[in-house]
């Protein structure tokens, strides 16, 4: 199981975001992550900075950790642009690059309302994410596919590419001892902390089969969890604050063996999670 961390982008000054990923990079975590928000939800007024040359800048700063998006948003560019942009970072950083990919959602509208994007209909945006995904991985670059939505999940399973589910609890830590095994061990994604980032109208986001069946390796039966990737699952969100509740909730996810990253959102004590890292075996 490897660790990363959301790097704050919701500034107009990339030098802490550099700090950030060095610091991740010292203290012996994996992999740095950027947003691909044109403002922070409900806030137009913030500023943010654009992802890949916020990626590209630490890149050139750090050796070892991952850079990835997270995800990378369908339609914000065309599509042949979001490729040519991943390749261009996996020059200046060869291997280490993650591909997080989504189609947007409810939440994210405004923001293309704001800056006249076109909406396209979720079918449109699915066959889009469909082939940059096809196209990146032929370049060697890792795809993550982030959504909760049964149809989210059956395009991971089915091409072999990390799920990427965002666990939210508004007010409170994302990660939650609960929290985890309702997405990786439970039925469905039915817990309140949970939030799908396919929820177009719609979308069936609550499936009643068991999480597993929409991880299992091609070609093995569905029901199967001796079936299940390694490699399955990557879960982000806010992490708690307090050493032992962090060390709980990290001892749940690499209970689950297909959990492959935890992805630290903000706000985050790199320090801390670099100790439990650390003290972890991680």
């Amino acid at each position: 199981m490897k660790f990363g961390i959301i790097l704050p982008n919701f500034t107009d000054d990339p030098a802490e975001a550099v700090r950030e990923a060095r610091k991740a990079e010292e203290v012996g975590l994996d992999g740095v992550f950027s947003y691909d928000h044109l403002f922070p939800m409900r806030q137009p007024e913030r500023p943010s900075l654009s992802a890949f040359p916020l990626l590209g800048a630490v890149a050139q700063a750090t050796t070892r950790v991952k850079v990835g998006t997270l995800v990378a948003r369908i339609g914000v560019l065309p599509d042949a642009e979001l490729v040519a942009e991943m390749k261009g970072l996996e020059e200046v950083a060869p291997g280490r690059v993650i591909a997080g990919l989504g189609i947007g959602d409810h939440l994210s509208r405004p923001e293309s309302e704001a800056y006249g994007l076109p909406l396209f209909p979720i079918d449109d945006r699915y066959a889009s994410l469909s082939w940059c995904a096809e196209h990146l991985k032929q370049a060697g670059i890792e795809v993550w596919l982030g959504g909760a939505s049964e149809r989210m999940r059956e395009m991971a399973a089915e091409r072999e590419m990390t799920l990427n589910v965002w666990l939210a609890d508004p007010g409170g830590p994302g990660f939650t001892v609960d929290g985890v095994r309702s997405v990786a061990g439970g039925p469905g994604f039915t817990v309140d902390g949970v939030r799908s980032v396919a929820g177009d109208p719609g979308e069936k986001v609550a499936p009643v089969e068991p999480r597993v069946s929409a991880l299992a390796a091609p070609g093995q039966p569905r029901s199967s969890r001796e079936s299940l990737s390694d490699s399955a699952l990557s879960l982000a969100g806010v992490l708690p604050n307090e050493e032992g509740e962090l060390v709980e909730v990290i001892g749940e996810c690499a209970r689950h063996g297909y959990v492959s990253w935890v992805v630290a959102g903000r706000p985050v004590d790199i320090g801390l999670l670099g100790k439990v890292v650390r003290d972890f075996g991680g």
